[in-house]
């Protein structure tokens, strides 16, 4: 079985985005699946991460995908099947796993030592994967990691040039990849203040243990657009997977949430970076 290097990384200490590239395709895949079997009966390549491959290399995998070869099997892994080419989806039998429960992931972080209320956070920040649950749990910056987010949202909705520049250059540092699970994290905070705007306090809130700071924010800010909120954040984690500079994208970012708190419409992220 050839299974093929994540593209992950390390959460926090990479700036560079990493994508399968030509090259990768015949030096993981062409070479190694041309290959006679030793034991088994098939060929087996997993491509973990396959929404991650550059137009080129794609169109040289769907050769691949076009005449295989006789006992050989491809699994592609993703949670963004919708970046694959059609043609590609075309070839592929989709298989689709549902996220599990938060009940579920709850009792197995129990299980693991964390107390209950600990694991419910957890569970519910997991996206119902009980991987990302546990990688959460270890990680020891996920709670200052809240706090820089959500000191990010109160500076940016008072808007100090000086103090939101200091800001974002700390939480840049780390690289990349960490500003991705920032912004991962904010997206989690906009949507428990989307709920208790819409609905009150629900089963669904995430971050349970700063469940009182969420409802004061709800109730001093009745006319924030927390729906265009979350489209800026979704649209700075596009340019983050971009070349864009991340520091940039953080300080448009900030002047359009303290837009959107004060009840204003906002132009995209994309045309605020690009009017400077």
């Amino acid at each position: 079985m050839q299974s093929l290097p994540s593209l992950s990384g390390k959460s926090g200490s990479s700036n560079l985005q990493i994508w399968y590239r030509i090259e990768n395709i015949q030096d993981w895949l062409r070479r190694p699946m041309s290959y006679h079997s030793v034991e088994g009966r098939y060929r087996v390549a997993i491509l973990i991460g396959a929404e991650r491959i550059r137009e080129d290399a794609a169109n040289a995998f769907l050769k691949l995908l076009e005449e295989p070869g006789k006992q050989s099997v491809f699994i592609l892994i993703t949670d963004r099947a919708d970046h694959l080419l059609p043609t590609i989806l075309s070839r592929c039998q989709q298989i689709r796993f549902d996220p599990l429960e938060s009940e579920d992931i709850a009792l197995a972080m129990q299980h693991r030592g964390a107390p209950p209320a600990l694991a419910m956070m957890l569970a519910r920040m997991s996206g119902g994967s009980v991987r990302r649950a546990i990688a959460l749990a270890g990680n020891e910056d996920l709670l200052s990691t809240r706090e820089d987010v959500v000191t990010f949202l109160r500076k940016s909705f008072q808007g100090r040039g000086d103090t939101v520049v200091a800001l974002v250059d700390h939480m840049a540092r780390p690289g990349r990849e960490a500003v991705k699970f920032q912004l991962g994290i904010l997206l989690g905070i906009l949507r428990d203040l989307m709920l208790l705007q819409h609905t009150g306090p629900s089963e669904l809130i995430v971050n349970l243990d700063q469940l009182d700071t969420l409802q004061r924010f709800a109730a001093n800010l009745p006319d924030a657009r927390i729906d265009d909120m979350i489209e800026a954040v979704e649209q700075t984690l596009f340019l983050t997977e971009r070349n864009v500079s991340v520091r940039l994208a953080l300080i448009a970012l900030s002047r359009s949430l303290q837009a959107s708190m004060r009840g204003h419409g906002t132009r995209s992220l994309a045309q605020d970076l690009a009017a400077g």
